[in-house]
């Protein structure tokens, strides 16, 4: 089946309900809770405080160095200061790269042993929630319906000026919803490669109209 839109182009017509398991961070606990996203900024964290304190230790040895030097040439106090502050930039980018070279190498090393040590598995499943989901497509948008474990379901249309779609490839789509929580639809939940494109199809014929009307 299809459908012509305003401006006589043909948009396919998909009717059958979509249903799949899907999961959500749990009410309260950001993305960053995870257990790897909290590796990982531990360790961006720890570069910084210590590409910070090379720079510290490189421009006050920097500044030792031109007053020793200063003294020893029996230069005046001002000669001395203008030399430091004119090499004052490069000490403070050298110390960045000294202090890079020291740490990402070993915090690499470490982020990696800490990762592999992780049960991912337990970390999905403390920091989310299972929630089935079901999707219809409308003229008037698109018709989600979610029940969450251990809580009441709700269903919300939601204009098509508010969706925005990606596909990626033949395993899944993304579906942002503004105002709600975003979506990965599998290519699982349907029943042959077929229907997944005419799904994938249909909603983006939808997205496009919406944003041609409004000009988008």
């Amino acid at each position: 089946m299809s459908r012509s839109t305003s401006d006589g182009t043909v948009a396919p017509v998909f009717d059958q309900p979509v249903r799949f398991e899907h999961r959500r961070p749990k009410p309260g606990v950001p993305p960053g809770a995870v257990a790897g996203a909290r590796v990982l900024d531990d360790v961006a964290t720890g570069i910084s405080r210590r590409t910070t304190i090379a720079r510290a230790v490189l421009v006050v040895s920097g500044a030792a160095a031109l007053a020793w030097v200063t003294q020893r040439s029996g230069q005046p106090l001002g000669v001395g200061l203008c030399a430091f502050f004119g090499a004052l930039p490069l000490l403070w980018f050298a110390g960045w790269i000294l202090g890079a070279l020291f740490t990402v190498r070993t915090a690499g090393r470490s982020a990696a042993k800490t990762m592999q040590a992780i049960d991912w598995q337990k970390a999905l499943e403390e920091n989310t929630v299972v929630e089935q989901v079901t999707l219809q497509v409308l003229e008037l948008g698109l018709q989600v319906s979610r029940e969450p474990q251990g809580a009441s379901s709700s269903t919300e249309v939601f204009g098509w000026q508010r969706v925005h779609f990606e596909r990626h490839g033949h395993q899944a789509v993304f579906i942002a919803l503004e105002g709600a929580e975003p979506l990965t639809v599998p290519s699982a939940a349907f029943s042959d490669g077929s229907v997944f494109d005419a799904f994938c199809l249909s909603v983006q014929a939808h997205v496009w109209e919406a944003q041609r009307r409004s000009g988008g």
